[in-house]
């Protein structure tokens, strides 16, 4: 990855510039073709003073008494080492440790959170945390011997099913993380090649391997419960309560009907083969929810919810609002759809509205959280794109600025034992930025002071 060297800084920039304009201003008068020395960098001035982030320990809102006010800091727990910014095309920065900046490949920090606990990953670095106050439970390094990159990770029982791929051979490797003894790992499903995770359940996960082939992994048991090849390509997979459901591609013949198909859990064989009507448009499934498939259809820039019965094909209602699907009520017969700035609960067997305003289901709606940065503008200093702040949204959020500190992102959302919505952020306390230096570990600014913290959306 191409890696510009960030700008220099001095507080001589601005005499330098000043000075710079005289000299011009002068060669002008006396139509001389004396040119004006090169100008310096302006000074780069970054936030400094302390926020609650900043001590270099665990912290919580208990100490500020501020708890679940929106934008208020619930916890913050130090990281170990030393990161450095990494530029993104789009001009702003993230960070990244010292030995990720080094290697040869930049993926971003990830957090998935399940069942109270925060898992965050720095490649195949994992740390479990507990999401109500910010203690570290277990940290472990998956195969550290075999060189990847985790492309997937998934919540399967109380730990992870990790996806990996070595981008310079293309080989795929699937592992299980488990909380145990302190974090432990262990590869699955190599007799059966290169696999890939599709979708993961509470206790089992769909796998793929290269020739379209699907498995099904049962935590419960630690094997192959049973593989199978569809005689259709794939384009969408659910694993789902009643089955898993496959949607047809037309990768092949874009005249062949769209086909749904359904394969028992217990044995994977073909419990249902439905042809599928065409839809209003490019269609994506989204859910498959009481007997009604959710499709998703793209057309003329817009994106629309239709369904039709999983058993029979017909279609069963259409949606012409522009809407995204958020949710589904599991175990239940409700979808949670956005439509512009509005959160509504409809049915999934007729399509109808059952309730007009659902912002207040935070538990369901959570993947509806987050935080975006402005784009940056032509002209943004060195300053503007380090000190990007992002604002957090969502359902029956008030916008508002995450700026606890500097080359700040948002990795997760989620609903709290409260059940109040938490977004995790990752970025540099304040005043731990270090210009770059030639004869650092890396390049880039040093964060010295890098932390995991977890905000308070106020819902």
């Amino acid at each position: 990855m191409n890696r510009p060297f960030p700008l220099g800084t001095g507080a001589a920039g601005v005499r330098r510039s000043r000075f710079s304009l005289s000299i011009g201003v002068l060669c002008a008068v006396l139509l001389s073709a004396c040119a004006a020395p090169e100008e310096e960098e302006p000074e780069i001035k970054l936030p400094s003073e302390p926020t609650v982030i900043s001590p270099d320990r665990v912290v919580t809102c208990a100490e500020a008494g501020d708890c679940g006010e929106a934008g208020s800091v619930r916890w913050s727990m130090p990281l170990d080492g030393d990161y450095y910014t990494e530029r993104l095309d789009s001009g702003l920065s993230i960070l990244l440790p010292e030995r990720e900046w080094m290697g040869w490949t930049h993926p971003a920090q990830a957090a998935l959170v399940h069942r109270g606990v925060i898992h965050y990953y720095e490649q195949d670095r994992f740390t479990a945390v507990d999401a109500e106050n910010g203690e570290a439970l277990w940290s472990v390094t998956v195969d550290p011997e075999r060189p990847k990159v985790v492309r997937k990770v998934h919540a399967l029982g109380d730990g992870l099913l990790v996806g990996t791929v070595d981008e310079r051979t293309g080989d795929e490797s699937l592992y299980r993380v488990s909380p145990d003894g302190g974090g432990t790992w262990e590869r699955i499903g190599a007799d059966e090649g290169d696999l890939r995770v599709d979708e993961a359940g509470e206790h089992r996960a769909l796998l793929a391997d290269r020739e379209g082939r699907y498995l099904l992994f049962d935590s419960e048991s630690g094997g192959i419960a049973w593989s199978r090849k569809p005689p259709v390509d794939i384009g969408v997979a659910l694993l789902t309560p009643e089955g898993v459901y496959l949607r047809s591609s037309s990768a092949q013949d874009e005249d062949a009907p769209s086909r749904l198909l359904r394969l028992d859990l217990e044995d994977g064989r073909t419990a249902a083969d439905t042809e599928l009507p065409e839809g209003p448009g490019t269609s994506s499934l989204q859910a498959v929810l009481d007997g009604a498939a959710v499709f998703k259809a793209s057309a003329g820039g817009k994106d629309t919810l239709w369904a039709a019965d999983a058993e029979t094909g017909d279609v069963l209602w259409e949606r012409p609002e522009e809407a995204s699907f958020v949710a589904a009520d599991p175990g239940g017969s409700l979808l949670y759809v956005q439509e512009g700035e509005e959160y509504r609960a409809v049915d999934a067997g007729s399509g109808e509205v059952v309730e007009e305003d659902v912002s207040g289901e935070t538990s369901l709606l959570i993947d509806g959280f987050g935080a975006r940065h402005a784009e940056p503008r032509r002209g943004d200093s060195e300053s503007d794109l380090l000190g990007s702040v992002p604002r957090a949204y969502g359902p029956g959020v008030e916008e508002f600025g995450v700026d606890a500190g500097t080359v700040v992102w948002e990795l997760a959302s989620y609903a709290a034992e409260d059940g109040s919505a938490v977004g995790v952020y990752h970025g540099c306390a304040p005043g731990g930025l270090e210009p770059p230096r030639q004869d650092a570990a890396a390049g880039g600014w040093r964060c010295t002071s890098p932390r995991l913290f977890a905000v308070d959306y106020g819902v």
